[in-house]
């Protein structure tokens, strides 16, 4: 499956000001936001998502169109361990996921999901990153 999307959860949010962001802005546009059904992980300095079975689990997040998907990917893979220069197992996959936009409609994007054990990570409720690392969010 491919997507022209890409649904970001945690550190490359735009409001973060994350130096990566840069990237994603120059290959793709922000189209707006919306959620996936997964679940929302505290891994440290950064966060992880695992999709879910549970309709009520929900991460919020952005939704951008690519415009350069090569370029775009062979960066953001090697930011996030992804990459054919890391060894195996990847702390991320690059999968394509359901997203549901604010607007109600659902759009295929990619995403990078969590590959390893998430025991002994804080479980993010709220789903919403921003809002855990502004101090409003468990």
């Amino acid at each position: 499956m491919n997507s022209n999307f890409i649904f970001i959860y945690g550190t490359l949010l735009s409001s973060l000001n994350h130096p990566m962001h840069n990237v994603l802005e120059k290959y793709a546009e922000l189209e707006g936001e919306g959620h996936i059904q997964a679940k929302l992980y505290d891994l440290g300095r950064y966060p992880g998502v695992m999709m879910s079975g549970n309709p009520s689990d929900r991460v919020k997040g952005e939704i951008y169109k690519i415009s350069d998907g090569e370029k775009l990917f062979s960066l953001l893979d090697h930011y996030e361990g992804c990459s054919d220069n890391f060894p195996e197992p990847h702390q991320y996959l690059r999968r394509v996921v359901q997203v549901q936009a604010d607007d109600g409609s659902m759009i295929d994007a990619w995403v990078y999901l969590y590959n390893w054990d998430s025991d002994g990570h804080r479980y993010i409720e709220s789903g919403d990153y921003l809002k855990y690392v502004e101090g409003g969010g468990k």
